[in-house]
C-alpha cells in the first residue's frame, strides 16, 4: 500500500457487492465499477403493447419507437404514427365514387365507399342497344340492365315486302336462345 504519492489518486480498486441498475442481480465488482447485468426488462412501454427489452431497466423505459400499425377504422389502411395507446386517428384518405358512365364522382372518406351509393347522374346512358334498333330510347345514365326496346320490330318479313309491327323482340329472342340447352 503507498500512503503518500504524487498526483492524482487513482480509482478505487477495492472489490465490493454491488446491485445492478435493475435490482434484480448482486456481483463483487471493483468498487468504480457500475455493474449491469444481462437482464432484459418485460415491462410494456408506454404505447402499453411492446416490451422494452432493454437490458438491466431501472424502470423509466424510453418511449417506443416502433410504428403503430393498428388497422384503422376504415378497414383499408394502418396506422402510420408512431406507437401510442391512445386511439388511432381517422384514416385521411378519400376513395371516389362515380356512377356507371363515370361523369358524376362523388369523394367519401375511406372506409364509407361500401356504404355509399353511387351519384345519380342526368348524363344519357351510353350503352349500345342489344337489339337491332340503331338507337336505344334516350334514358339517364344507370347501374344493371337497360329497359327493354319498346319500339316497334319493323324488320322485313320473310317472303313478302311487310314488316314486323310487333313490339322489338331482338333482344328477348337472344336471351331466349342463349337460356335453351345445347343437344
Amino acid at each position: 500500500m503507498q500512503l503518500c504519492h504524487s498526483g492524482d489518486c487513482g480509482l478505487c480498486r477495492q472489490m465490493v457487492k454491488k446491485s445492478c441498475r435493475c435490482g434484480r442481480r448482486e456481483k463483487t465488482v471493483q468498487c468504480h465499477q457500475e455493474y449491469n447485468c444481462e437482464t432484459k426488462c418485460d415491462r410494456k412501454r408506454d404505447c402499453g403493447r411492446h416490451p422494452c427489452k432493454r437490458k438491466c431497466c431501472d424502470g423509466n423505459c424510453p418511449p417506443c419507437e416502433q410504428v403503430c400499425q393498428r388497422l384503422l377504422n376504415c378497414r383499408n389502411h394502418k396506422c402510420s404514427s408512431r406507437c401510442h395507446s391512445s386511439r388511432c386517428y381517422p384514416c385521411i384518405e378519400t376513395v371516389d365514387i362515380a356512377c356507371n358512365c363515370r361523369a358524376t364522382v362523388l369523394t367519401v372518406p375511406c372506409g364509407r365507399e361500401k356504404r355509399t351509393r353511387p351519384p345519380r347522374c342526368k348524363e344519357l346512358c351510353t350503352t349500345p342497344p342489344d337489339c337491332h334498333h340503331p338507337q336505344r330510347k334516350p334514358h339517364v345514365c344507370h347501374f344493371g340492365d337497360c329497359p327493354p326496346c319498346r319500339k316497334a320490330c319493323q324488320k322485313k318479313l320473310p317472303g313478302c315486302k311487310h314488316t314486323c309491327p310487333l313490339q322489338c323482340h331482338s333482344a328477348v329472342r337472344k336471351s331466349l336462345e342463349q337460356s335453351r340447352p345445347v343437344g
